[in-house]
């Protein structure tokens, strides 16, 4: 009597562990979905609204929309709508900072890319 409940303890703590491990599973997926959203959302509202190109770095990224600057990363990334362009300093000639930018062609046909 005693092995049998312990085996309906046993096989309901592994359904319990397998329901939380789905449920953080979609979480992190929902949270990354939310941060790329709002990257791409805050992105086009600078385009649309600003007199410059709408390029930010990833230190003004982070700040305004409070993630750290490797989830701002991951954000863009993950998108297919903001592209990556390198700052140059303009002594050394080197890259010394990344500006990311959405696409004014939601479609993916960006003219800027040539053909």
């Amino acid at each position: 009597m005693t092995l049998a409940i312990l085996e309906v303890i046993a096989n309901l703590a592994s359904i319990v562990t397998a329901i939380i491990a789905t449920l953080a599973w979609w979480g992190f997926i929902l949270r990354k979905k939310s941060q790329r959203q709002m990257l791409e959302s805050y992105l086009s509202r600078l385009k649309r609204n600003s007199d410059d190109s709408g390029k930010r770095t990833i230190m003004h990224l982070s700040a305004r929309l409070k993630m750290t600057e490797q989830q701002v990363l991951d954000a863009a990334f993950a998108s297919s709508s903001i592209h990556c362009w390198l700052g140059m300093d303009k002594e050394t000639g080197r890259a010394d900072c990344i500006y990311l930018e959405v696409d004014a062609n939601p479609f993916g046909n960006n003219p800027k890319e040539g053909t």
